[in-house]
């Protein structure tokens, strides 16, 4: 038995909960609310195990490895330092894997504290999220490399999982409470800034300045090499980054959605206020380009069309067999255009039956006492993630600011929840701002994680996710 094994069954678990909290939307009997968090509880801790068993399973590989390179057993103290400095989020599957496992741990905490409707449903569908974009990345375990061997990964990754959780929850608790607040906000305005938002992830999904001036959506070059469909490497660049080629039609196409989202924000934003037709009729305009952007990565998604490339860019590419060349959507970038699908169909449903959500939710006054006591857990803690990220670039890489892309975007959302907590406090700014500021939060977390990590638009040292 292995760490995957326990990963597919906290998976099917989730799975099974969401649809048991699915039922409970429809028939409101207690059963089945009590029922599915027993189910998430016991999915989290099977999860835990799996990410045990996983330690253990990497620890045995360093032990190995170690042993191999100074050509003798390694026993007592040293074995154990060998064999536990390799802990479970130390590649992009195990950091999104213990991504879900955070969106859980907080799911639970506020299930168990404030028993928020909605906000269980929301951090499963992100958690489930994580796992699956975790499950199309390689799996294997490979030895640290060694700016990574250090006991600050221990504090630094465990804070800063936590805090984007902490951080994701409380952006959704911020919505509900923008959705609930009938009486200090119109429906067009609310609307209209969502747009805006999704407009600003849609352009960062497409890479930034770069879908403007090539109008194109780069996805990644694929290779088959024997039985395997592999990426194919960039060898211009230092991080050995895959090579990116345009999908087809898809460029012009996100670029419309994007304008589209962009004119109704402003019509709704300037135009007649809180005529619930228009508002609906609207979004739901900007949300058709998005599902079509959806469905068009997701074709191109399963198929692998032949692309020519022109010879000059050949012999920058790394040998992959068979000159076959084929491209297929990022699952990453197909991973957050299914997160902004899923935003965006849960406020048409509010602005179709805004009944249905509203009626299921407390006070605005008990939503944004969670979201507050959520993001001062998500400050303290990217407090802790910058300061000891801080220690552990000096002793990685002998400085400790470099102003490199993930710590500037960490800095970023560190700096959004300060003057949340600031405008909390503050007459005039509590309430709609506040609330306003948690949710674009949400946003800088997805691009400071996920762009950089990722390398969507920003290169840096912690770009690890191009392969």
């Amino acid at each position: 038995m292995n760490s995957a094994i326990f990963y597919n069954l906290s998976t099917a678990g989730y799975v099974a909960s969401l649809a048991i909290f699915a039922a409970h939307v429809v028939d409101a009997r207690k059963l089945f609310l009590r029922l599915g968090v027993l189910l998430v509880a016991v999915s989290f801790l099977v999860q835990t195990g799996g990410m045990v068993l996983r330690w253990v399973e990497a620890g045995f590989l360093e032990v190995s490895a170690a042993e191999r390179a100074v050509g003798h057993k390694i026993f007592g103290w040293s074995w154990f330092v060998v064999f536990s400095q390799h802990p479970p989020w130390s590649n992009l599957y195990e950091i999104m894997v213990y991504m879900s496992w955070g969106l859980i741990l907080v799911t639970l905490g506020a299930e168990l504290k404030w028993r928020l409707a909605w906000v269980r449903q929301m951090g499963l569908l992100l958690a489930l999220l994580a796992l699956g974009l975790a499950s199309l990345t390689d799996p294997s375990i490979k030895p640290l490399v060694p700016a990574l061997k250090s006991w600050w990964i221990m504090i630094h990754v465990i804070s800063a999982s936590i805090a984007y959780a902490a951080g994701s929850i409380a952006a959704f608790i911020c919505l509900l409470a923008l959705m609930q607040d009938q009486k200090r906000v119109s429906l067009s305005r609310l609307t209209g800034f969502s747009l805006m938002a999704m407009a600003a992830l849609l352009a960062a999904l497409g890479g930034g300045l770069r879908l403007l001036t090539e109008q194109a959506y780069f996805v990644k070059l694929l290779a088959r090499a024997s039985d395997h469909i592999i990426p194919v490497l960039d060898l211009t660049k230092e991080n050995n980054a895959s090579f990116l080629v345009p999908m087809p039609g898809m460029g012009w196409l996100l670029l419309l959605a994007i304008f589209v989202h962009i004119m109704v924000a402003l019509y709704l934003l300037c135009g007649p206020k809180n005529n619930e037709d228009i508002v609906a009729h609207g979004f739901l305009l900007a949300f058709f380009f998005t599902l079509l952007c959806f469905f068009v990565a997701l074709y191109h998604g399963f198929r692998l069309s032949p692309v020519e490339l022109e010879p000059a860019v050949m012999h920058h590419l790394s040998p992959a067999g068979p000159k076959f060349l084929g491209f297929k959507s990022h699952p990453w970038s197909f991973g957050l255009l299914t997160l902004a699908l899923m935003i965006e169909g849960f406020i048409a449903w509010f602005l179709l039956k805004p009944s249905s959500i509203r009626l299921r939710l407390p006070s605005v006054e008990n939503l944004e006492g969670a979201a507050y006591k959520a993001i001062a857990l998500a400050f303290f803690l990217m407090s802790i993630v910058l300061i000891t990220g801080a220690l552990w670039a000096h002793y990685a890489w002998g400085r400790y600011w470099a102003w490199d892309p993930k710590e500037t975007g960490a800095l970023a959302i560190w700096i959004i929840y300060a003057i949340y907590l600031h405008a909390r406090r503050t007459p005039g700014l509590s309430g709609p701002f506040s609330s306003v500021l948690g949710v674009i939060g949400f946003f800088v977390i997805i691009v400071g994680f996920l762009g950089v990590n990722l390398g969507l638009f920003a290169d840096g040292l912690h770009t690890y996710g191009n392969n």
